[in-house]
């Protein structure tokens, strides 16, 4: 299979930066610097937690959380092993929540 193609995962371009520049910053947030080794190592981590709470590939998953790190985290992770990921506002209402969370039935 042709590298590039493997490439298209997003989760897979992190492990790929991870091998070739794992200090280089990967996120900041808040003054503080996440490099692509400590990120494709916290994404692994989420991956493998999912997979022992029993979530398989095509099984969604839904994370309320603002725009910061562990936001990326969740999601990449959640891609990384197939699981359907349901970004949740926490602007939305608690009718709103419910109607989504309600509609996506996440496991």
């Amino acid at each position: 299979m042709n590298a590039r193609l493997k490439l298209q995962r997003p989760a897979d371009r992190v492990a790929w930066h991870a091998r070739l520049a794992p200090d280089a910053p990967a996120t900041w947030f808040e003054g503080h610097t996440l490099g692509y080794s400590a990120l494709d190592h916290a994404i692994d981590e989420f991956a493998r937690a999912l997979v022992a709470l029993g979530l398989q590939p095509g099984d969604r998953v839904a994370v309320l959380s603002t725009a910061r790190p562990e936001f990326l985290v969740s999601w990449l992770g959640a891609l990384r092993v197939g699981v359907v990921w349901l970004g949740l506002n926490p602007r939305y209402t608690y009718r709103a929540l419910a109607h989504v969370v309600g509609a996506a039935q996440p496991r």
